[in-house]
């Protein structure tokens, strides 16, 4: 044989479903019997294997190993493996959303002040409290900082102007409609 095509190396293989326990897979002869018939009982031998033989041993190796990761998730093959795996991070995903908008909804509810959002993350984090509306509400008791200053509603930036409309007769006048118009929407609108 070639020099190149050989590989020295002790290995000892354990016999696998697919292997025959009657032959030895680098040779193809009989495993050595003393003369009771059984297997001699002599430590292995170092061996010498083909690149061939050694490819052949890892690729069985190395295909055991991938259909046991398939068995554990439950997919036949790699592709399955990738779209479970997509799932997954899709998965955490929506559930950083959740947390996120019921972290939300909690400051809103307890009229938290927006600009101190981050400073409740940071020391919910720094106490290494789990954040719910609950464990918020005990730590406003001691923290109302936390909170709006005015618990009044914000007020719009334009004031709100009503019209009355009169229930006398009604002019169905271009012009009178035009006015209406007007005095509702704004006159910068008609001009």
């Amino acid at each position: 044989m070639d020099n190149e095509n050989q590989v020295t190396s002790v290995v000892t293989e354990q016999p696998t479903g697919t292997d025959s326990p009657a032959t030895n897979e680098s040779t193809g002869s009989a495993p050595e019997t003393n003369a009771t018939g059984s297997k001699s009982a002599s430590q292995p031998a170092e061996r010498t294997f083909t690149r061939d033989e050694v490819t052949r041993i890892l690729k069985r190796r190395i295909d055991r190993y991938q259909n046991s990761v398939f068995n554990k998730y439950g997919v036949k093959d790699s592709t399955e493996l990738d779209a479970l795996f997509e799932k997954a991070k899709g998965y955490d995903d929506i559930i950083k959303s959740r947390d996120e908008l019921t972290e939300k909804v909690a400051f809103l509810g307890n009229n938290i002040n927006p600009d101190r959002y981050d400073d409740i993350r940071t020391y919910f984090k720094g106490k290494g409290l789990q954040f719910s509306e609950d464990e918020l509400k005990r730590q406003l008791e001691t923290h109302p900082e936390w909170l709006n200053k005015s618990s009044e509603p914000e007020k719009p930036s334009k004031p709100i102007t009503t019209i009355k409309v009169g229930t006398g007769t009604h002019s169905s006048s271009p012009t009178g409609e035009k006015e209406l118009a007007k005095k509702i929407f704004g006159d910068d609108l008609f001009d």
